[in-house]
């Protein structure tokens, strides 16, 4: 799981991201402006070297999610209505929110997706959850 953010100017392309294990940042251009090629309209080089290098550091690593503060609750909404996704919801996207900020509307049936509760049935949440206690 990732989250980043890219940007681009005429001469310059750049990417940063992080995960849970890792945070890393690629910025291709020069200090004193100047085109980097030539044809620079292929803003993605950034991107493209950033996901090479994110992927190629975490094939070893077991996979890791992030760990929401307290007083958040993951959920899964979907981006075009806002509602929480159903079974038939054809869009989902995990986003955390106070537990009162949660919509009550449902996208695509009744069932909404509890993320809290896939998380705590997560092998590893087990193993940590009996390390500390």
């Amino acid at each position: 799981m990732y989250g980043g953010k890219s940007g681009t100017t005429d001469t310059d392309s750049w990417m940063v991201g992080f995960s849970p294990q890792y945070l890393s940042a690629v910025w291709i251009g020069y200090d004193e402006g100047g085109k980097v090629l030539e044809d620079f309209n292929d803003h993605r080089y950034a991107k493209n070297i950033w996901a090479d290098t994110m992927e190629a550091v975490h094939e070893p690593l077991p996979e890791a999610s992030f760990i929401p503060p307290p007083g958040l609750k993951g959920v899964y909404i979907d981006p075009d209505t806002g509602a929480l996704s159903g079974p038939n919801c054809p869009k989902e996207r995990l986003v955390y929110m106070e537990k009162s900020a949660i919509p009550d509307e449902v996208c695509g049936g009744d069932d909404s997706k509890d993320v809290e509760e896939e998380f705590k049935n997560d092998p590893w949440f087990k193993d940590v959850v009996d390390w500390f206690f």
